[in-house]
């Protein structure tokens, strides 16, 4: 029998408390000791707080908080840190595009959203109490002017996790630091009475007074007050489902193109994958399998102490969407325990103030020696001497004691009342404690004892020396951006499906990056296809900087010391321009965006999309200019030696065709006597003047062309560039004048033979 909504909710209610109180229970003392390491670091008295407080009551209680101190240089370690999360495939390099769609796209939503922000926050949560969070979702990009409907965009937000040691709970089964194992985790959310009655109680899924009794007995045995008399816990709960997905799959009969339509794991999807197999099917598709594939999937509930308050269904993406930073981590006796950097430093600074409060109060009650005096001495006198600290009067005047017998006796103090000495076992603990302190907080002294000339290589060692006390909190950060990089990957594949989508993002060196998702292109074989798609495949890795210092500053320094090694000209330009473009400081704007466009020209660094066409415009705008007067006059220098060396060429043939004139006259001279001689010897000169003919319309085109001929031929014709002598301007031909020692020898005995048009080439004709 199937069950009802309210039954499935009341189960679902059950299993979520059930778990909740496992995980809550043994983790309270630990959870409780988290929150007051945060209160010792920044809440206003809270170093006082407990017996220690009550024991200096109505005494001075002094603070001089160094955890905070220490918290602060670990958070600054980690602004200062160029730390990014990048994407990569994990089965080959055929997707760069998608990667750099990914990429520009997270870095937009992180700035839409503010998520550095965010990580900040709860990286400094997890440096003082242990354990930092927050959380990823999707909502209505406020940016877009459309109606709010089903095909509205929407963007994936990062939202900050306040008091995430008594907020977020995991799975305690899961294992791995990331808590991508997790199966569960819940959330809570404290909110004030009137918000709980007007957002939750009157949308609630299932009604106060219909909920079961159920509810009310399981509720007495919790741990945990889910209702106080200021604020009403809201629970977040995330569950993880591991089901079996039924596909079809849709071949179209002419392209062999095929599709797939997943049939959901819930009723609204079932609905959607119908409408799809309808629209396949209406378009000349055709089924032609079945199938099924394991499919996770993370359903969301709100909740309270009393039952679910609302089921918002399957969530996008595929993983929880709640990203956990620790501090430090241990899991001992089966439970996982986690402390930030102040949890060890506690006990040396409450040492401290106590031992400085009461320092202070000893001087502070007893500055300096008093005398004491009688009131006879000091009648008359007392404002002088009260004010004299003020006045810093030259002398100070008491009365004579009167004696017994009446006569006047003068007389100094009866007594002093002297400053008490400092104990000195309180001195030396003040320094041992002090220097505990900065042990125990990887405290800034070494770094103090450096002297202004000591060089860089040993700052730099002293540095990473320091850097050693805070990387296990660096490095659980990047993991946690790791993970939270691959929750976002999962989340985007399901969000953002819409064609052609614009994203703009500012990237590490300040320039604008553009991109569009889900284009529609062709592959090799012709085959429609989407690209820059967020489809499974890709992989995720954090780049994390050196924490001393910035990544650009280390490449400015890596630069600096390369450029002197440098001999290639070329490469040192390539050089400079890279060590250009990490350079910060005023004006440096333009001559950073020059450098820029001269590592893109050089193809040193990737352009984006509009540098990418920008320089396809370049291209194509120098290819279509005509040449200019020295690339003129160049070719123009080529086509005359070329002309020179045909013109050579042709004389040799003249040469060669008068010799072979004069021996057919000899014939001729012969021959005189018999005329079907004479019409043989005429036929003879006809055969050799075609054949002289041949031979230079030959020697004419084994000339090369050059492919600027066309222009610089237009550039003569226009006159940008003067001809060179003998020149065609039009056709490059240089014109043959026949040898008149040939005209002479043919004279009377026929035309002389035409002679060939030679044309120019930009090549010299070697060995001819």
């Amino acid at each position: 029998m199937a069950l009802t909504k309210e039954e499935r909710l009341g189960k679902v209610w059950d299993r979520a408390t059930s778990r909740f109180d496992r995980a809550y229970g043994p983790q309270q003392q630990i959870r409780l000791a988290s929150l007051e390491d945060r209160r010792f670091a920044f809440v206003d008295g809270a170093q006082w707080e407990g017996g220690l407080g009550a024991q200096f009551n109505n005494r001075p209680r002094f603070v001089v908080n160094k955890t905070q101190k220490a918290v602060r240089r670990i958070v600054s370690e980690y602004r200062a840190n160029a730390m990014t999360v990048n994407f990569r495939s994990s089965d080959d390099g055929s997707r760069q595009d998608d990667l750099d769609a990914l990429r520009i796209v997270y870095r937009s939503d992180e700035q839409y959203s503010g998520a550095q922000d965010v990580y900040v926050s709860a990286f400094e949560e997890a440096v003082a109490g242990g354990v930092g969070a927050w959380r990823l979702t999707n909502d209505y990009d406020h940016r877009a002017e459309v109606d709010l409907d089903d095909d509205t965009p929407q963007r994936i937000l990062f939202e900050p996790i306040n008091d995430a040691d008594i907020s977020v709970f995991f799975d305690p089964d899961s294992r791995k630091l990331d808590k991508s194992d997790a199966k569960w985790c819940v959330v809570l959310n404290p909110i004030s009475w009137d918000t709980y009655t007007d957002e939750y109680l009157s949308s609630a899924e299932v009604k106060i007074e219909e909920r079961p009794s159920s509810f009310k007995m399981v509720r007495s045995l919790k741990q945990f007050d889910w209702f106080t008399n200021d604020a009403v816990y809201i629970g977040e709960y995330y569950e993880v489902e591991q089901k079996v997905e039924q596909y079809s799959v849709w071949l179209e009969p002419n392209s062999k193109l095929e599709q797939k339509v997943y049939a959901g794991l819930d009723a609204e999807s079932r609905e959607d994958a119908a409408e799809q197999e309808a629209h396949w099917k209406s378009i000349g598709y055709a089924k032609v399998r079945t199938g099924k594939r394991n499919r996770k999937r993370v359903r969301k509930y709100f909740l309270d102490g009393s039952g679910v308050l609302k089921d918002c269904g399957y969530i996008a993406g595929s993983e929880i969407p709640i990203v956990v930073v620790f501090g430090i981590r241990q899991i001992i006796d089966g439970i996982e325990r986690f402390q930030g950097a102040v949890r060890l430093a506690k006990d040396s600074q409450r040492l401290y103030n106590m031992q400085i409060s009461t320092l202070a109060d000893i001087t502070a009650f007893t500055p300096r020696e008093k005398p004491i005096f009688t009131p006879e001495q000091m009648a008359g006198h007392e404002l002088t001497w009260a004010g004299d600290l003020v006045a810093n009067n030259p002398y100070l005047l008491i009365n004579p004691i009167t004696g017994a017998d009446g006569s006047s006796t003068v007389s100094g103090p009866v007594g002093q009342i002297k400053q008490p000495d400092v104990p000195p076992a309180l001195a030396g603990l003040v320094q041992i404690t002090a220097a505990d302190m900065l042990d125990v907080t990887g405290g800034d002294l070494a770094a103090d004892q450096v002297n202004s000339n000591t060089s860089d290589a040993l700052v730099s060692r002293v540095q990473a020396h320091q850097d050693m006390q805070v990387y296990i909190f660096i490095d659980n950060m990047a993991r946690a951006l790791e993970r939270c990089g691959k929750v976002y990957m999962s989340m985007a594949a399901d969000v953002y499906v819409e064609e052609n989508r614009p994203f703009a993002a500012i990237g590490e060196d300040n320039t604008s990056e553009t991109t569009k998702i889900n284009v529609p292109s062709l592959n090799a074989d012709g085959e429609p296809i989407i690209t820059r798609a967020f489809t499974p495949g890709l992989d995720v890795f954090v780049d994390v900087g050196p924490a001393f210092n910035s990544r650009k500053d280390s490449t400015v320094n890596t630069l600096i010391k390369l450029l002197p090694a440098v001999v290639d000209p070329q490469m040192a330009q390539l050089v400079m321009n890279t060590l250009i473009q990490n350079l910060d400081g005023e004006g440096m704007q333009d001559l950073s965006a020059y450098s820029r466009k001269q590592l893109v020209q050089a193809g040193v660094v990737k352009p984006t999309d509009e540098e990418a066409q920008e320089l396809e415009e370049a291209q194509q705008e120098a290819a279509n200019a005509p040449p200019d007067a020295a690339t003129v006059a160049l070719l123009a220098q080529a086509r005359e030696s070329d002309a020179n060396a045909s013109k050579s060429q042709a004389s040799a043939v003249q040469s060669l065709s008068t010799a072979e004139l004069n021996q057919a006259k000899a014939a001729q001279a012969v021959s005189t006597t018999n005329a079907s001689q004479l019409a043989t010897i005429i036929q003879m000169l006809q055969g050799m003047q075609g054949n002289v003919q041949n031979t230079a319309e030959q020697i004419s085109a084994s000339q090369p062309q050059h492919p600027l001929d066309g222009k610089v031929n237009a550039a003569i014709a226009s006159g940008n560039a003067a001809p060179s002598p003998g020149i065609n301007p039009l056709h490059g031909v240089q014109q043959v004048q026949p040898d008149p020692t040939a005209q002479q020898l043919t004279s009377g005995n026929g035309a002389p033979p035409p002679q060939a048009p030679i044309h120019a080439s930009n090549r010299p004709a070697v060995g001819k």
